[in-house]
């Protein structure tokens, strides 16, 4: 293996001065192939290399990748009438696509990682064409290339015979999306959850931590965890907590904390009782929002929030669905993206509640856990200032734990202090 200096590489499209270099790397190749690696790559003629290279817009380009002003490698980038037939391979392909029809790299100058830089650039180019997929053949014992695919995000969607010799995969990968480096962030997670543990990212008194000290399984303790979380959006969540429990520990103003007595109050006292220690920091709509509540949770569970949970088999996929989808109305606020996860979460840290399936019990996508996402690449800079972030983060966690030993429960509280304290280093 020849080591190059890859600052010194140069790439560009190549042009009929080139197609002699083009051709003379393919002969190179594939004379070098073993008995078993002829299917690798097929051969083409001088005369098609030039005709490609002088009609790119029907055909594609060709891109060469250049070291001391030799040719060392090259890449296709095809956008010829043989996308109707890759499409047929593949039909739920959205929007316009390409092919890399060939990767050579000089066998002397293996092992500079060129296939993957060649890869990546090729990528580049197609996107600044506006390009929404590339597909890509991989021969099924050429598994160099298919790990290298791969490892780029490429994903295998269907194979064919191209001969009764030759079986190909056909992989897929969409440029307007994010590629994640799945095992890099796993690295990184293991990491962040044990300095977690250690207690270097804080967290020795969480902002719930500020509360009655109950009894877990009690009603006025599932009630405490709950109704302050509707009001638990845009503003410090330690100062809702306090406020919370300084409103409980006042005889005047306890009261708010069982749904059957605030209902039988005026909505002036409800209000002054929030507004006395600033549970609520809007006195009208928070007012109305707190009551609302109380009058579901009165409603549908004669004032016992335990039974909503018992009713639906802990079932975190049920809970969900029934505040979020069949009763939002009942719920205002507490069925958000946002603060039904946290508060689901809550609930299961802070009570006696075991769910059935707690697996599916997402990250709750605050801004710090948002944050804390994006700084671990996650979701790119597009996702994160998008309008969907919420649940775009939520299912990017999911995904990504997908058959590992965690669960998305198990990274909201190290993300929420790590992006609070600064993001600091993960050793």
């Amino acid at each position: 293996m020849t080591k190059i200096d890859l600052n010194n590489l140069d790439i560009r499209i190549c042009n009929s001065n080139d197609v002699k270099d083009i051709y003379n790397i393919q002969e190179i190749v594939i004379n070098n192939f073993k008995d078993e690696e002829k299917g690798y790559f097929l051969p083409f003629t001088e005369e098609w290399y030039l005709r490609i290279v002088n009609n790119p817009d029907k055909d594609g380009e060709i891109y060469g990748a250049f070291y001391e002003n030799k040719m060392i490698a090259w890449i296709f980038l095809s956008v010829s009438t043989r996308m109707e037939q890759i499409k047929s391979f593949i039909p739920d392909i959205n929007g316009k696509c390409a092919d890399i029809d060939g990767v050579i790299v000089l066998p002397e100058y293996r092992g500079n990682g060129l296939q993957k830089i060649l890869v990546n650039y090729l990528e580049k180019k197609a996107k600044e064409k506006g390009i929404d997929n590339v597909v890509a053949e991989v021969t099924f014992e050429n598994d160099y290339s298919l790990k290298n695919l791969e490892d780029l995000g490429y994903e295998i969607k269907t194979w064919y015979k191209k001969d009764e010799n030759i079986k190909r995969h056909i992989l897929l990968k969409k440029l307007n999306t994010t590629f994640i480096d799945k095992n890099n962030i796993l690295k990184v997670v293991d990491n962040l959850i044990l300095m977690y543990k250690r207690g270097e990212l804080g967290g020795e008194v969480m902002p719930e931590d500020a509360n009655p000290h109950f009894e877990k399984s009690s009603l006025e303790n599932y009630l405490y965890f709950t109704l302050p979380m509707a009001l638990n959006y845009q503003r410090n969540s330690y100062t809702l907590w306090e406020s919370a429990l300084k409103t409980y520990n006042d005889e005047e103003t306890k009261f708010v904390f069982n749904p059957k007595v605030c209902l039988e109050k005026t909505f002036e006292e409800v209000q002054y009782a929030l507004t006395k220690y600033k549970v609520a920091l809007q006195k009208q709509k928070q007012t109305e929002i707190w009551l609302s509540l109380c009058n579901t949770f009165v409603e549908l569970f004669d004032g016992d929030i335990r039974k909503l949970f018992n009713n639906l088999d802990n079932d975190v996929d049920k809970i969900r669905n029934y505040i979020q989808k069949e009763n939002k109305k009942k719920f205002p606020y507490l069925s958000g993206t946002k603060i039904c996860n946290y508060w689901m979460y809550v609930i299961y840290q802070y009570t006696d509640r075991k769910y059935t399936n707690i697996e599916n019990l997402t990250v709750a996508p605050d801004t710090h856990v948002c944050k804390a996402t994006h700084k671990l690449g996650l979701i790119n800079d597009e996702e994160f200032n998008s309008s969907n972030v919420q649940q775009i983060v939520i299912d990017r966690w999911q995904e990504l734990f997908r058959n590992t030993k965690y669960k998305p429960i198990d990274i909201h509280t190290p993300l929420w202090l790590w992006s609070r304290n600064g993001f600091k280093e993960v050793k």
